[in-house]
């Protein structure tokens, strides 16, 4: 029948999101951002130092930050831990990761994107954090937060 396309859902994704703290769909500025998740760190019941990770739910892969503004590892290297952060788009397609869970998953200029994924990169090769589709789970396999809910 025309105009019925398929819908479907992720429902064992979904109830594992809701394990972890949320952005909650917002559109934040950089120091807002950083400010949530500088909450979101201190709080024991999100992992504790210093390798816990950190995975945030409910990013807004389009309206996360103010247009413009490229997401990027080094906005999420400012805050004051050396824990790995995972932020994860509520479409399940993307993630935005720091230097040090690129670190801990083997991410490097070198890394070959994985099928069907994708590695944002700057202009020398090297990794800047955004993972798209099966990239996100050369990170998710390191995390032992992620891992169950993919």
């Amino acid at each position: 029948m025309s105009g019925i396309v398929d819908g479907h859902a992720h429902p064992v994704a979904a109830g594992a999101a809701t394990l972890n703290p949320s952005l909650g769909y917002l559109e934040l500025t950089i120091p807002r951002l950083q400010e949530l998740l500088r909450g979101f760190l201190a709080d024991p019941g999100y992992g504790g130092e210093p390798d816990g990770w950190l995975v945030v739910a409910d990013g807004d892969p389009v309206g996360l930050l103010p247009a413009g503004t490229v997401p990027h590892h080094r906005f999420l290297d400012a805050l004051p831990t050396r824990r790995p952060i995972v932020i994860v788009a509520t479409d399940g397609h993307n993630s935005w990761v720091n230097r040090r869970a690129l670190d801990l998953a083997g991410i490097t200029a070198t890394t070959s994107d994985p099928p069907g994924g994708q590695i944002e990169r700057d202009t020398d090769g090297a990794p800047t954090g955004p993972l798209k589709e099966e990239a996100q789970g050369l990170v998710h396999e390191s995390s032992p937060t992620t891992r169950s809910a993919r």
